[in-house]
């Protein structure tokens, strides 16, 4: 595919923006549905256990 950009004159940006950025999009999107979740735990378990009595961790636990 990255071919078939060349032959018609794209450039290097061509090639990144319109052939491997695009393949790339399923993986980036399978990645952030992993990463989200666990960022957002580790934050709360984060401050969690950072200071025990104040902030959004404790909140959660006791809401």
């Amino acid at each position: 595919m990255l071919d078939v950009v060349s032959a018609y004159g794209g450039g290097v940006w061509a090639k990144v923006a319109k052939v491997q950025l695009l393949s790339a999009l399923t993986c980036i999107f399978a990645a952030s549905k992993i990463a989200a979740p666990a960022a957002f735990l580790a934050a709360i378990l984060g401050e969690y256990l950072g200071e025990p009595d104040v902030g959004f961790g404790p909140a959660i636990v006791n809401a």
